[in-house]
């Protein structure tokens, strides 16, 4: 392992080729590219990238001393993700934070062979992240023993099975947790639908959801309980109703985004379709702040 990377040359064997690359993006149509190529977009604005990479700051004091403070990006990160986080949502929403913060190497790891999906593929190569990996599960557990013990790097781990490869990591790590336990889909994670009135685009909503956030628990509510799909789950209630439900994302008309962002952690306007973010996870997660006292 040389000093500008986190990983083991040999693991270089693992890497995804060009032309696994070229079939994924032939698999997705054109509203499945311009449904990644906006989600991208908008989390590209949202995470603005930093044009200061590194800062040096120094404070004196009056009564003697003083403090530096050295802010920079970290030098890499990784990011894992699973089976049942195989989403282009969910890997998009983790990947762009790093790669706006200036971060030097980043690399995606997929373990198992139903983790790399070709939309999540796809999502990568528009992204421009190409540094992808595919292993099996002991593989990344050998991997995470592998990785010096060091504070200039970090893991980001989707799904149980990448949180248990690098559970032994000594590593900073983040992982997120669903809000509400004993999920029945597969990510553990759910989200709420909430609509007014029937609109005519409601189907292809459906399709750009399960497109972008497969594995996503959804139900969808509207004053009557009969709007949505007609194979989904369906409620009916009001949106104080549906307000208290313990979602981690909800989808609403845009005139409910403010009240309903006073109870979900995660808002998105139904113009945002299959979108998702991480609140918890943020710019500061990938920059270095080392100090000092003198």
């Amino acid at each position: 392992m040389d000093h500008k990377s986190c990983l083991p040359e040999k693991l270089e064997a693992h890497a995804i080729d060009d032309e696994r690359f070229a079939k994924a993006y032939e698999a997705a149509g054109d509203r499945q590219r311009s449904l990644l190529k906006s989600l991208i977009a908008a989390l590209w604005h949202l995470h603005a990238p930093k044009r200061v990479r590194s800062e040096m700051h120094e404070a004196g004091w009056e009564q003697g001393g003083g403090a530096l403070l050295l802010i920079r990006p970290l030098s890499w990160a990784m990011l894992c993700v699973d089976a049942s986080t195989a989403s282009p949502g969910l890997v998009l929403s983790a990947l762009m934070p790093a790669l706006t913060s200036g971060v030097s190497e980043i690399a995606v790891i997929g373990i198992g062979s139903d983790a790399l999906t070709h939309p999540v593929l796809t999502a990568l190569e528009l992204a421009g992240q190409e540094r992808v990996f595919e292993l099996q599960a002991h593989e990344a557990t050998l991997l995470a023993r592998s990785v010096a013990p060091a504070h200039t790097g970090i893991i980001m781990c989707l799904g149980r099975d990448a949180q248990a490869a690098f559970a032994n990591a000594q590593v900073p790590m983040w992982s997120p947790r669903p809000r509400a336990d004993e999920r029945d889909c597969p990510s553990g994670f759910s989200l709420g639908v909430f609509l007014e009135e029937e609109h005519q685009y409601a189907n292809q909503v459906k399709l750009d959801i399960d497109y972008l956030l497969p594995g996503v628990a959804i139900e969808w509510w509207s004053p009557s309980g009969k709007l949505g799909p007609s194979k989904a789950q369906r409620r009916a209630g009001d949106f104080p109703c549906f307000g208290k439900n313990c979602f981690d994302a909800v989808l609403v008309p845009q005139r409910f985004c403010r009240l309903a962002l006073e109870t979900f952690p995660v808002v998105l306007g139904l113009d945002r379709a299959g979108h998702w973010l991480w609140p918890g996870l943020t710019d500061d997660h990938f920059r270095l702040r080392h100090s000092a006292m003198f």
